[in-house]
C-alpha cells in the first residue's frame, strides 16, 4: 500500500522498505526541527527574564555570569532537549 502510494512497484520488497525509512526519517528531522524550536524559544525566555546589566548597590561588586545548554528542564524537572 505505501509503495503504491508513492508510485513504486508493490512487488518489489526493498521499494516499500525504502518508503518506510524515508517516511520515518522526514519525521525525525521534523521533530528535531520541532524541538531546535522549543530551545530557542525557551533561550529567549531565559534571556529576556535576565536584566542587562547587574544592579548598583554601593559597597557590593556584583557579579553574573550566563552560557548557552543544549538543552532546558521543564519545571516539574522533565527534560525537553
Amino acid at each position: 500500500m505505501i509503495a503504491e502510494i508513492c508510485g513504486q512497484d508493490p512487488q518489489h520488497p526493498r521499494s516499500a522498505a525504502t518508503s518506510i525509512k524515508k517516511a520515518v526519517r522526514r519525521q525525525q528531522l521534523l521533530e528535531e526541527k520541532r524541538m531546535e524550536r522549543r530551545l530557542e524559544i525557551a533561550r529567549e525566555v531565559q534571556a529576556g527574564s535576565l536584566p542587562e546589566r547587574p544592579p548598583v548597590l554601593p559597597g557590593y561588586e556584583i557579579a553574573a555570569a550566563s552560557g548557552l545548554t543544549t538543552e532546558t528542564l521543564s519545571d516539574y524537572g522533565g527534560r525537553v532537549g
